[in-house]
């Protein structure tokens, strides 16, 4: 198949040309890897480049980059060797002109280039994965960029959190042209300390508008409604009434939670799980300190079953978190019911994939961490449903835009499970509080990129 960029396309491949450090802030389906494939191409033709490494979350490594690069007629003859495995120490010392290679592998890849950089390229997909500056990955890469003549970053959702969450992967695209060398300047710049304990920081007054000012000329952002024929996404909120018995449980949780607080003893880690706690009898099960599952309702698993029924033999796609979630969901529907998760194979993965794809799966359960990078579920049904929903706003919308992109038909619905009177309702309402946020800054990129 030849590959005819749209206008949009190039665009984006002239920008990644005139700079050797830049970003793409794209929605998913807009094409970042077939992008990135042909600046590759051109500066490869020109003599200014030889090779290239991709860093990606491992489904990508397996399932997109081999893949875009055989699709086109114009990028088959680029070899790509994939660095993951007992065989990567071949594959590295193989003659290919792309190496991809999931971020776990950095270590190794660090020590096994240490005396001979191999690389004129550097491409981070799903930058997002480098946000924390404390992580071993990325305090490796640190050490690794100036063996890169060209650095790009790529990702839809590049500040799911906060802010904060753009100075690691924009640091490892330009090396601290954009915001400085070091997090603690940036920090003490833009935000100020606050919440439980210090632990939260909070944008200062015109901080965001700055950064945004900082980053415009070096980023570019694209949104798939803007370039695409892009069907409707409607989010509708299912209220769960909990069974009398499962609400007294949930509020003496909610209620020794409040009596810590007050009392001081509550610290950031024992908050997380208990409002884990909170979220997993919400939902109906809960673990307990022996890792044993207690079963506490089924009021969700009716609500998924009723909702199931209405949707009239329509295809499902079901995000869970929880192991025992999925386990109640499968006795509800008499089990066998396909599910991606923890601990499968990429071949595993792929095999359910395509099965839904072809229209053969109707109900899909898929943990949502598990799915959301690196697969295409748009031609297999149009329906969502959160069982457990999610207070990562990146997980939630890329889980979301396996559905939501290019080459979907259909309106998507997304339908969220909320326990009526319990912490669902607050992880709805932060989701969304942090989406505002990153929406000010991929539109403040877009409108620059505009002009």
């Amino acid at each position: 198949m030849k590959f005819e960029p749209h206008k949009y396309q190039e665009r984006a491949i002239k920008f990644m040309l005139t700079r050797p450090c830049a970003g793409l802030f794209l929605s998913p389906g807009l094409g970042k890897t077939s992008i990135t494939f042909a600046a590759f191409e051109v500066l490869r033709a020109k003599g200014l480049v030889k090779k290239m490494l991709v860093l990606a979350p491992l489904r990508v490594c397996y399932s997109t980059w081999p893949a875009e690069g055989q699709k086109w007629d114009e990028f088959q003859h680029l070899s790509v060797g994939i660095l993951h495995g007992l065989n990567k120490d071949a594959v590295l010392a193989e003659d290919h002109d792309v190496y991809v290679m999931n971020y776990e592998g950095l270590k190794w890849l660090e020590a096994a280039t240490r005396h001979a950089p191999m690389f004129d390229v550097l491409v981070i997909d799903e930058s997002s994965k480098l946000k924390h500056t404390n992580t071993q990955r990325f305090k490796i890469l640190k050490k690794m960029l100036g063996k890169f003549k060209r650095r790009y970053i790529l990702t839809g959702s590049p500040a799911a959190n906060s802010l904060l969450d753009l100075f690691g992967q924009v640091f490892c695209m330009d090396q601290g042209a954009t915001f400085g060398p070091f997090i603690t300047h940036y920090r003490n710049t833009y935000f100020y300390q606050t919440g439980f304990g210090g632990y939260e920081w909070k944008l200062k007054p015109n901080a965001a508008t700055q950064i945004q000012q900082l980053l415009a000329p070096r980023v570019m952002r694209m949104a798939a409604e803007d370039y695409l024929d892009m069907p409707d996404l409607i989010k509708v909120n299912i209220p769960v009434d909990l069974p009398e018995e499962a609400q007294l449980q949930y509020l003496q949780m909610e209620k020794k939670l409040q009596i810590e607080v007050a009392e001081g003893k509550v610290t950031a880690v024992n908050a997380a799980v208990a409002a884990g706690k909170c979220r997993q009898i919400a939902s109906g099960s809960v673990y307990d300190e022996h890792g044993e599952v207690h079963i506490i309702h089924s009021a969700k698993v009716e609500a998924l079953q009723d909702l199931v029924e209405e949707l009239e033999g329509q295809p499902l796609l079901v995000a869970y978190e929880y192991t025992h979630e999925a386990a109640a969901i499968n006795a509800a529907f008499g089990g066998n019911v396909p599910t991606i998760g923890g601990g499968m194979t990429v071949k595993q993965g792929a095999d359910i994939i395509d099965a839904w794809n072809r229209g053969e799966i109707p109900l899909l359960l898929a943990q949502s961490s598990a799915v959301s990078h690196g697969v295409n579920l748009q031609y297999g049904g149009s329906s969502i449903c959160w069982f457990t929903l999610t207070y990562n706003l990146e997980t939630y919308e890329q889980f979301i835009a396996r559905v939501y992109r290019q080459g979907q038909a259909q309106k998507v619905f997304v339908y969220h499970l909320v326990a009526n009177k319990t912490i669902d309702n607050a992880v709805l309402a932060i989701v969304a509080k942090k989406d505002k946020l990153q929406q000010s800054l991929l539109t403040a990129l877009a409108d620059y990129w505009a002009l």
